[in-house]
């Protein structure tokens, strides 16, 4: 009896892929510390609304996270960022009885090539885990030489939620 080797190969693609198709869509599930419970996560959708990088004069002195859930405080925030713009631009609308604002500030940094972003924003029962990199030049970049204070600022999904912040941090090579 000779077995087929088209088919068994056929079989074997078609069980990886349903495995793969598995893993792709379901919740990520981790060992939460010191249990033997498994903690459900879920990524959360974002949008960025402005972001400014390199070389920019924008976000304050001080490295800050924010989350921003009423609009007074919406419009303050941004008009700190565009204090040195003439005509300083509008702020952007936001629902914030549907939506929230999450901003990431770098700081004062001696030179440009500095740059913040959210990389990602994953939810568990009780809060949102909002992923941080903030990158900055390494030697050999090619820099300007003035202040800078990059900034980002994104909106999500209202919560009440308790916001984590998890800021990694690496140095751009550029040789």
């Amino acid at each position: 009896m000779r077995s087929s080797m088209p088919g068994r190969i056929g079989i074997s693609v078609a069980a990886l892929l349903l495995l793969w198709t598995t893993a792709c869509t379901a919740p990520s599930q981790t060992l939460s510390p010191g249990t033997d419970a498994f903690e459900t996560t879920t990524d959360v959708e974002f949008e960025v609304i402005t972001e400014v990088r390199q070389g920019d004069v924008f976000g304050g002195f001080d490295a800050q996270r924010l989350v921003i859930r009423d609009e007074t405080e919406w419009n303050d925030y941004y008009d700190s960022l565009n204090a040195t713009l003439f005509p300083p631009p509008e702020s952007p609308r936001i629902d914030f009885d549907q939506r929230m604002v999450i901003a990431a500030e770098l700081g004062s940094r001696p030179t440009g090539g500095h740059s913040i972003r959210v990389d990602s924003i994953v939810e568990d029962e009780t809060s949102l885990h909002v992923r941080v990199t903030s990158t900055a030049p390494g030697s050999g970049c090619m820099v300007t030489l003035s202040l800078s204070a990059p900034v980002t600022a994104i909106t999500l999904a209202r919560t009440d939620k308790t916001v984590v912040f998890d800021d990694t941090s690496n140095t751009r090579d550029c040789r």
